[in-house]
């Protein structure tokens, strides 16, 4: 991992995923609910270029600021529901 130089030149490199993770669950959650409505905001999302920054172009959106706890918590929330991870976790204890 020493020689890859982008994690010296860009240290934010790796976190833009985890970001944008968040903004990703955020739209898949949406799409569970209204799969064209999902799907309208990852185009629009794409749309938007870089004329704002990436947390104006999601909270116009609708979507949720993704370093706020808020979303994290929904998020969670939901992918524990969907792939019911607490009671596959119960069953193995």
């Amino acid at each position: 991992w020493c020689t890859v130089t982008h994690n010296f030149e860009m240290p934010y490199y790796y976190m833009s995923y985890s970001v944008s993770a968040v903004a990703a669950f955020e739209i898949w959650n949406e799409s569970l609910v209204d799969m064209d409505r999902g799907m309208d905001i990852y185009f629009k999302l794409v749309e938007a270029g870089r004329e704002h920054s990436f947390i104006e172009s999601l909270e116009a959106l609708g979507l949720k600021n993704p370093l706020k706890s808020e979303a994290l918590e929904e998020i969670m929330t939901s992918v524990d529901k969907y792939f019911s991870v607490d009671k596959k976790a119960k069953q193995a204890a």
